[in-house]
């Protein structure tokens, strides 16, 4: 578990609920910490809760000690099939439960194969739960595929029964849920922008380089393929366009393959993670857009970072268009095809007055989904929770 530390805000300051964070990440043992992506996103919930962290991962083992000397970790034994997942189900329980301790409330992150047993933990202890689901289930390798599929919504309707309210960041994603469970579930944004993200917008579209970026885990349901295709095709045709690639992942090895094959090894740029907003952001502010290929997507965090930065986005109909309005402050493609993506690039590149109006519509929309935002509303939600239990 790590604890952040919390300084007073004094007079004006609201009681501190004690939160616990449940969810499933990689953890670096060289400096076992929240990572950065995520803190971007719930960092700043300190001001308005104490805040702990269970973490899972299979990259750290539990007696390591973290780095920071005010912190511990709960380590949560990450599964490596639906039966191992069954056999440390009682494992998972048991530490899950100690992780409790003084919690007031409980948001457990999902998909994850260890959102079931902590809702079940929540339960036992008789703290009120929130379920965040933040991508499809079938993010999950175990729930994939066309005999597992059923898993998936199953794990779903039984999270949502356990959990005292279930929170959807898309509309899509509450696919499956059995309708007289419907009245548990509503539909939240989360955020990870502040002001410092919203950037001037470029005066020119149509003499700027197309400098393309996609930012995402490299998995295979992300189809940063498409993206790279989508540049061989654009040169194809003329246009000097690049791609960078931030993030890493198991596709790497691949993608890098096949942008060898296409012969784009001086035109394609792998950089992995950025820990530094300010560096991440220079990209954004750089990029011609961001293209979001994606299979599978709850809500890409990276679509509204993007929006701020006055960078348009080209994505597929995954996630988040509940919040966005297509053709005003996103560019849909309706399938993940490079040529559909191509397409949508020269447009842009063609067309400087919708360029700039589908770039200033999309920082518009930004300003209004910052992270304080989502997270005052969060906070009244679980408030009410919590005072609920205690009535």
């Amino acid at each position: 578990m790590v604890v952040w530390s919390t300084v007073s805000h004094g007079s004006e300051a609201r009681r501190k609920h004690w939160l616990l964070i449940v969810t499933d990440i990689r953890v670096d043992v060289t400096d076992p910490r929240v990572p950065t992506r995520w803190l971007r996103i719930f960092g700043g919930l300190e001001q308005r809760f104490d805040v702990s962290w269970a973490l899972g991962g299979a990259m750290i083992k539990e007696r390591d000690e973290p780095g920071q000397r005010d912190a511990r970790l709960v380590f949560v034994p990450p599964a490596r099939s639906k039966w191992h997942f069954l056999l440390l189900f009682p494992r998972y329980l048991k530490t899950l439960r100690s992780a409790m301790g003084n919690a007031d409330i409980v948001l457990v992150l999902a998909p994850m194969l260890t959102t079931l047993p902590a809702l079940l933990a929540a339960k036992l202890s008789r703290r009120p739960s929130m379920l965040f689901v933040i991508a499809p289930m079938s993010a999950v390798t175990l729930f994939r595929g066309r005999f597992n599929g059923w898993m998936g919504r199953l794990f779903l309707n039984l999270e949502v029964l356990l959990a005292t309210e279930t929170l959807l960041l898309s509309s899509r994603l509450g696919e499956g849920i059995l309708s007289p469970l419907g009245r548990r579930v509503e539909i939240q944004m989360l955020s990870s922008i502040d002001e410092e993200d919203l950037l001037p917008i470029a005066g020119s579209a149509s003499d700027a380089d197309v400098e393309l970026l996609c930012v995402a885990r490299l998995v295979s349901f992300k189809r940063i393929d498409i993206a790279i295709e989508t540049v061989w095709r654009l040169r194809r045709d003329g246009v000097e366009a690049t791609l960078t690639i931030v993030g890493d992942g198991e596709d790497r090895p691949r993608l890098e393959r096949l942008t060898q094959t296409l012969g784009l090894s001086g035109v394609v740029e792998f950089i992995g993670w950025l820990d530094d907003p300010k560096e991440l952001r220079e990209y954004y502010r750089r990029a011609f857009a961001l293209l979001l290929p994606s299979e599978l997507e709850g809500f890409g965090m990276v679509t509204l970072e993007a929006m701020a930065s006055g960078t348009p986005v080209v994505m597929t109909p995954t996630g988040g268009l509940d919040a966005f309005e297509p053709e005003v402050e996103v560019l849909v493609v309706p399938t993940g095809s490079a040529e559909l993506f191509e397409r949508a690039v020269k447009r842009l590149h063609s067309d400087h007055d919708f360029y700039l109006r589908l770039a200033r519509a999309a920082q518009a929309k930004a300003q209004t989904l910052t992270r304080g935002a989502w997270q005052e509303t969060f906070y009244e939600r679980a408030d009410r929770l919590i005072r609920e239990r205690h009535s």
